[in-house]
């Protein structure tokens, strides 16, 4: 909202007489906020309220038809902006105040006040309220009758909606010797950086002091003290940053308020590093991760997921040791409990979380296991194998010792496939088919081209006839088995 919108209509046809827009059904009015464009031919709508949310219509008119396109305008989420807020007074005790902050957004902020970065006080003397107009825009406003010199101090409005936030704030000054409101027991975080600011009444003020233990701060570079009585302390420690504080307020006049506040500085939680179940587990083992926190307050939670989900699956229990630790177990390891496992920690002061990666050792079995092939002469043929397990077999082709299918080519992919293509008696040549150490006695039964069984005296005449000739044209295995020296009878040797 409060931005710009095109919408483009381009006809097609000639000639073009006119052209209309709609909106959700009715004519739309053109005026300031409405533009017909020309380059490219459109409509320009500029500042978007909400009510421009709809369906619009471009109607193209010429003596023969017409023609239509239809778009929608949807409105986003916008961050707040403030359109109005209120600024800083000075005043005597005794009138009314009113203060008002205005803002728009979609969805349409929320507001809260607040006093010295403190919640509003509870007394009948302030009326805290907001309304929506018919424009959309949230008002919201404090009203205080017959304001006191405590009442004094730097006010703050913040509009948040789920996109973002946006703040405020101005000083109302009342006339009055120095007041310091009560302050409730401030919390942080350890390590992070500790705000308090000094809610100071009275005007006019001339220093804002804190001190600690009886000295002045600053004693040390993490502390930081502003004129505005705001103090800072980089990255709270708890041993050496919790305990009472004390504020002080001085006029000209040399009168002064003290207020305490007790400062508690909390410790998120710290796990101890989780050692890796890789590698380590079998199926049918048990498995049991435990999860300790080192520090933190109490009380803690614990939290576990499985791959970022909470759902951990089947078979998986999570089991409350003590008030610092949880363990998940699994009584049964399986394949699919192989995951990363996080275990998360909370309380008050924050959260941490540590991720185990968790593998089971499955031995390979097959999901496809290759078979035997007929395959037509001068046709290709294809051999599947595939396997799974842990960690990821790999898959070994091999072949037969004798020269019968050293044309052979290894693709990758899943599953794991050999192509064997044209083997001609050339590169049968150029191998030496008998292997010095896999020499063993066997019979085998080879095919010759026209079909029929052949044993080794034919195959060598075989060999013998067309050598010095080239072979082509013949695809597909034929199904050797390895040969002794004594069986091959120096016929395949070179």
């Amino acid at each position: 909202m409060g931005k710009e919108a095109s919408l483009v209509c381009t006809p097609t046809g000639f000639p073009i007489s006119r052209t209309s827009w709609f909106r959700n059904g009715q004519p739309l009015a053109l005026n300031k906020r409405y533009n017909l464009t020309t380059n490219p031919n459109g409509l320009n709508i500029s500042p978007i309220i909400k009510d421009d949310e709809g369906m619009y219509q471009c109607f193209a008119y010429n003596e023969w038809d017409m023609a239509q396109a239809v778009a929608e305008l949807q409105l986003g989420d916008a961050v707040p902006e403030l359109t109005y807020s209120f600024s800083e007074q000075t005043t005597q005790p005794g009138p009314p105040i009113s203060l008002k902050c205005v803002a728009n957004g979609n969805p349409p902020p929320q507001f809260t006040w607040s006093l010295d970065g403190f919640p509003i006080p509870d007394s009948s003397r302030f009326l805290v309220g907001q309304y929506v107009t018919v424009d959309d825009d949230v008002v919201s406003h404090v009203n205080i009758s017959s304001i006191k010199e405590e009442d004094g101090g730097e006010y703050t409005c913040t509009a948040k909606n789920s996109v973002e936030k946006i703040s405020h704030s101005a000083r109302i000054n009342v006339y009055g010797s120095p007041f310091i409101r009560l302050m409730p027991k401030i919390t942080a975080v350890a390590g992070n950086d500790l705000v308090i600011k000094c809610p100071v009444a009275g005007y006019p003020i001339e220093s804002i002091t804190w001190e600690r233990d009886g000295s002045i701060l600053p004693i040390n570079r993490r502390q930081r003290v502003y004129n505005n009585g705001t103090l800072i302390i980089e990255q709270a420690q708890r041993g050496t940053d919790a305990g009472t504080y004390t504020c002080q307020a001085q006029n000209r006049q040399k009168h002064t308020s003290r207020r305490d506040v007790q400062v508690e500085i909390l410790l998120p939680p710290k796990i101890l590093p989780i050692q890796a179940l890789t590698n380590v587990l079998r199926e049918g083992m048990r498995a049991a991760i435990s999860c300790q926190v080192l520090e933190g307050d109490l009380p803690l939670s614990f939290q576990w997921q499985r791959n970022d989900k909470d759902d951990l699956g089947f078979g998986v229990a999570v089991r409350r040791l003590d008030e610092y630790s949880s363990s998940l177990v699994i009584e049964k390891v399986e394949s699919s409990h192989s995951a990363n496992y996080t275990c998360i920690a909370q309380n008050i002061a924050g959260s941490e979380s540590f991720t185990v990666p968790l593998t089971v050792n499955v031995p390979p079995r097959w999901t496809m296991e290759p078979s035997d092939t007929n395959v037509v002469l001068g046709f290709d043929v294809m051999l599947h194998c595939q396997a799974e397990g842990y960690p990821e077999p790999t898959i070994l082709w091999r072949k037969a010792p004798i020269g019968c299918l050293d044309a052979v080519e290894e693709e990758a992919g899943e599953p794991s496939r050999q192509f064997l293509r044209e083997w001609t008696l050339e590169e049968e040549e150029k191998q030496n088919v008998v292997e010095e150490d896999d020499r063993e006695e066997s019979s085998s039964n080879e095919r010759s081209e026209e079909g029929r069984p052949v044993d080794i005296e034919e195959m060598e005449d075989i060999v013998n006839d067309k050598k010095g000739g080239r072979l082509y044209g013949r695809r597909g295995p034929l199904d050797c088995t390895k040969l002794s020296a004594a069986s091959a009878g120096g016929a395949m040797s070179r």
